[in-house]
């Protein structure tokens, strides 16, 4: 729960923010203003504006978010007008993507989409069965179940840790792809960040256990990392891992 004293610093730091940039804005501004082209003279204030707020919704995410703090206000109106007559009031969002400025991050952490978002076992349940499958053997009935064992653990990590590195630069290469065909080449930096170890806490990730952060989704207001990412995720196979047990040798039983 956040106290008065935190609320209180949240909002200074929120204001003094809001003022820097508010002086930054208006400096550049007034220097656009008094900018004089060598022929036309006066500079086109109100196409750079345009072009501003174009950019900055391509940023952001859409229209929806450039004015979302005060939405339905005469000052949102217009706003929102400006940037639909430069960008389209429905815009495909390849045209809007040709406006973007900000570097694009996709992110992917292999084991999370392995095991919550399609629903399959990850290693640590692999290896959990093998565990089950051994220990469900009789005391005498393999004279070197444990080395046995032992093969069969090192074996599935090797299947894991293989297929989620495969898998991991299938995707990225398929970002890439999808990127070249919605951006200007070489002007926005792509980053596609991707975890693929099958040990991965995805759960909890954070700076603390050094895994990735969670796999981009719709909720974080990057509409076009989402779009990259859902589309390189569409394009790329993730195999079936299943568990294989070493063949039964001869029981030593008598």
């Amino acid at each position: 729960m956040t106290t008065s004293t935190e609320a209180t610093d949240q909002l200074a730091t929120y204001e003094s923010a809001w003022t820097a940039a508010m002086s930054q804005t208006v400096h550049t501004l007034t220097a656009v203003v008094r900018l004089r082209h060598p022929t036309a003279g006066q500079p086109d204030v109100a196409g750079f504006l345009a072009q501003a707020l174009a950019h900055v919704t391509a940023n952001t995410g859409g229209i929806e978010e450039v004015v979302a703090g005060r939405p339905g206000s005469w000052e949102a109106d217009l706003v929102a007008q400006l940037i639909a007559g430069t960008i389209g009031e429905d815009p495909d969002p390849t045209e809007v993507a040709r406006w973007r400025t900000a570097p694009v991050v996709v992110r992917l952490n292999v084991a999370e989409y392995v095991e919550d978002r399609l629903g399959r076992p990850g290693l640590d349940d692999a290896l959990a069965l093998i565990g089950q499958y051994y220990d469900a053997l009789p005391d005498d009935a393999w004279e070197s179940a444990g080395d046995i064992q032992q093969r069969d653990l090192d074996a599935t990590v090797e299947r894991y840790t293989t297929a989620y590195g495969e898998f991991a630069t299938s995707f990225e290469g398929a970002v890439r792809e999808a990127a070249a065909t919605v951006l200007l080449a070489g002007e926005v930096p792509v980053t596609v960040q991707v975890d693929a170890d099958p040990w991965s806490p995805w759960w909890s990730a954070s700076s603390e256990t050094g895994a990735v952060t969670r796999s981009t989704t719709c909720d974080e207001g990057d509409h076009l990392a989402f779009d990259l990412w859902a589309t390189a995720i569409n394009e790329v196979t993730m195999p079936e891992i299943t568990v294989v047990f070493s063949t039964q040798p001869n029981a030593n039983a008598s």
